[in-house]
């Protein structure tokens, strides 16, 4: 049972992961995407953690090491067209286990997580957070954002 809930699980988001790229590589044909520099398309960028009590966003370098806290890249795109991203969180070894692996690619020994998506701006902005689980490292880690195929932004901040 358990072997094809995992099957299951894996052809659904491959299928998904899949069907992201196609939906993304026929609208760059139709010129949804621009053709210029991510960075043009990007007004802001911001890196910062989310706050438990009042969900408020805040800029920072410093993640607490608390099961829950999540922390956010965002990005404020105006121009309201979807938006590729791709980002790798690098940590400084690998945590006791990966949350929803089943959408990430996980390599360097469980050092590295990968993930891809195409979102349309809500509100002018897209962004992607994770979680502090049990068995998170402490220390610094770095998360590389591409922006349409593009090398946006490399964050670097600290879990303690």
């Amino acid at each position: 049972m358990h072997t094809r809930l995992v099957a299951d699980l894996l052809f659904r988001s491959l299928l998904g992961f899949g069907t992201a790229l196609a939906v993304s590589a026929a609208l760059q044909g139709q010129g949804v995407f621009l053709s210029e520099h991510a960075s043009a398309r990007v007004a802001a960028t911001a890196f910062g953690i989310y706050d438990e009590c009042d969900g408020s966003f805040a800029t920072t370098t410093q993640v607490p090491l608390e099961p829950g806290q999540t922390f956010s890249w965002r990005v404020a795109v105006p121009d309201g067209r979807p938006v590729l991203w791709r980002e790798e969180l690098i940590l400084p070894e690998a945590p006791l286990q990966w949350s929803g692996a089943h959408f990430v690619d996980i390599r360097d020994d469980g050092k590295v997580a990968v993930t891809a998506g195409v979102d349309v701006p809500y509100q002018g902005i897209v962004e992607h957070a994770w979680a502090i689980t049990p068995g998170d490292p402490a220390g610094r880690y770095e998360l590389r954002l591409w922006i349409d195929g593009e090398l946006h932004k490399v964050f670097h901040f600290d879990v303690n």
